[in-house]
């Protein structure tokens, strides 16, 4: 987020610039209770999301090191310079998930955009990690009218926000709970 970066880039002729901020693919464990630190637990005391987390950072796995997402505080640094990069600089930006606002929301699930896994599977968005269709075997038109794309878009509340930079990842719970009901499955055992 450098001027001097940004300069460089417009130099070289550069004229449109995603920035996409890091998002790991597991929701950050919650702790059993708050006075527990997750560094000094046990792996007795550990839930099963934060076991996985620790053997994931241990085995050197960043794709869901909480470490590296952005905090509240540098989430709105990093968007204010966004925002002032587009008012001074000639070239266009496109950030996600911040321009999501714009859209009123997350914008996954085919209200905006989907993902495709190298797999084939079609996930709602590149953090979920759940499909139902796969497009080696079904057409794109069939996944986005998938019951699963249906009901993320129907219930809005998944959609939104509290401070986190994705809403889906925002609701595990909900998301694990809507995915049994439509019968997704995982798309990353990695994470399992």
């Amino acid at each position: 987020m450098n001027p001097e970066n940004i300069d460089n880039l417009i130099k070289q002729n550069i004229r449109i610039l995603f920035l996409i901020e890091y998002i790991p693919q597991t929701p950050l464990p919650q702790p059993k209770t708050e006075s527990i630190d997750n560094s000094t637990k046990s792996s007795l005391d550990m839930t099963p999301s934060e076991s996985i987390e620790m053997k994931n950072i241990e085995k050197g796995n960043i794709k869901n090191d909480h470490s590296l997402l952005l905090k509240s505080e540098e989430r709105r640094e990093f968007r204010a310079q966004i925002l002032k990069i587009r008012s001074t600089k000639p070239i266009f930006i496109i950030h996600s998930p911040g321009d999501e606002e714009y859209f009123g929301g997350c914008v996954s699930a085919g209200r905006g955009f989907a993902h495709v896994t190298p797999a084939g599977d079609l996930t709602p968005c590149p953090v979920s990690n759940i499909a139902t269709h796969n497009l080696i075997n079904s057409t794109l038109r069939e996944g986005l009218a998938s019951s699963l794309f249906k009901e993320i878009c129907k219930n809005e509340h998944l959609l939104e926000t509290e401070g986190m930079p994705c809403a889906l990842f925002d609701h595990p719970e909900e998301v694990s709970a809507l995915a049994k009901l439509v019968g997704a499955y995982k798309t990353d055992l990695d994470i399992l």
